[in-house]
């Protein structure tokens, strides 16, 4: 898995829990791994960006590297 994914989608694949916990936890401040950047002028999606190492420690789930096995 990547250090940093740019999407909670993206992060679910490496991470393997579903990208709605990975927003849940971000949107009722849960977690310190994932930064949510507010939608732009006239946009209305918002952006998780998941630091994966730092959502790991706290879930206690193993990191493995990218290329790792």
């Amino acid at each position: 898995m990547k250090e940093v994914y740019l999407t909670a989608g993206e992060a679910s694949k490496g991470i393997g829990i579903p990208a709605k916990a990975i927003i849940f936890m971000a949107q009722k401040g849960l977690t310190k791994a994932v930064d949510v950047i507010p939608p732009s002028k006239g946009g209305r999606q918002r952006r998780y960006i998941v630091k994966t190492r730092k959502l790991c420690a706290e879930l206690d789930i193993p990191f493995v590297p990218e290329g790792g096995d």
